[in-house]
């Protein structure tokens, strides 16, 4: 997930290692209204390659590591669940 003006091949895709928790869905940082989901693919429960959409309904994208930083990684972590 980016802008369609960056190279996200998959040689850039983010693989999070996170603590095992329980959390819930996430609000994107300054949006009341947008819900994203996380998910990690190709691992394990707490490892692997994440991917994020924007609502239930919306289809599941890899997240590229551009502008993404270990804020992004803990907000990802705290998420999966």
């Amino acid at each position: 997930i980016g802008s369609s003006s960056e190279n996200c091949a998959h040689s850039e895709d983010i693989v999070l290692s996170c603590p095992a928790t329980s959390s819930s869905a996430t609000p994107a940082p300054g949006s009341s209204t947008t819900t994203w989901e996380y998910r990690l693919v190709g691992g394990t429960s707490t490892y692997g390659r994440l991917e994020a959409r924007a609502s239930s309904t919306a289809t599941w994208g890899t997240v590229c590591d551009d502008s993404f930083g270990s804020a992004d990684a803990r907000v990802a972590c705290r998420s999966l669940g």
